[in-house]
């Protein structure tokens, strides 16, 4: 009797050791692919900068050294977003402007202008291409209409301002994207304030823009949801563990 007890008490022991191990390889893999999207999603993009809210102040904004990408919003009413950068070297850079492809905006056609080059301020009308050529962006998980775009010389010691307005026909009012090409390069810090920026930029929701549904968005979302519950259910079943032993 003895001896039976023995071997259901290894042969217990045995499958409660299997499935820890079971379930913390699940929490390692899950970890590890949701770690492995933050680091890899950054590398199909330009750094983000989101506008926090419509107002009538100018926006300072990292430069085009690296490749940028500005999320912002034209509320209704505004006539303008004016942003201000500078730069630590000589550059030439595409800057163009693109708009997420929603029903809402089939008529936001907005105008960019750069004050500070040489030769006076640039202006960077959309082409008014009809149909709207259209590309699908994986790091914000939406297509977008492209629009205008030109190539800029950029030099140091010099106060450059960037001006979206809405175009001369058309919606006055949008969400839109400014784009600086360049080589893509993220810092350990970019990694991390764009892990907390994605979801805004995947629903919308930069500028004062209202929050608008991303299906799209429910597969990186999921994935971030059950691995903190993994992680959590590991930590609650070690603690657990750790306490019937003591």
């Amino acid at each position: 009797m003895t001896n039976d007890f023995d071997d259901l008490t290894r042969q217990t022991r045995r499958l409660t050791a299997l499935h820890h191990t079971q379930y913390f390889a699940s929490v390692v893999l899950a970890v590890c692919v949701w770690a492995l999207m933050l680091v890899a999603v950054p590398a199909l993009a330009h750094v983000p900068d989101l506008e926090v809210g419509s107002d009538r102040h100018s926006v300072a904004i990292g430069g085009p050294e690296v490749s940028r990408a500005i999320y912002g919003y034209l509320a209704p009413g505004e006539a303008h977003d004016d942003y201000t950068f500078t730069v630590s070297e000589p550059v030439t850079r595409v800057v163009g402007i693109i708009v997420p492809a929603y029903p809402e905006h089939a008529e936001f056609r907005p105008t960019v202008t750069v004050a500070g080059t040489a030769g006076g301020p640039t202006v960077i009308e959309d082409p008014g291409a009809d149909p709207r050529a259209s590309l699908w962006e994986p790091f914000s998980l939406a297509s977008f209409y492209e629009g205008g775009e030109a190539e800029l010389g950029f030099v140091p010691g010099v106060d450059y301002e960037l001006t979206v307005s809405a175009g001369d026909t058309g919606a006055r009012s949008g969400r839109y994207v400014v784009v600086f090409g360049g080589p893509e390069a993220f810092s350990a810090d970019d990694i991390v304030a764009t892990a907390g920026q994605l979801p805004r930029i995947w629903f919308g929701a930069y500028g004062g823009a209202p929050l608008r549904w991303n299906w799209a968005a429910l597969v990186p979302l999921l994935l971030g949801v059950v691995t903190l519950v993994a992680l959590l259910a590991w930590v609650v079943t070690r603690v657990t563990k750790r306490v019937r032993s003591t």
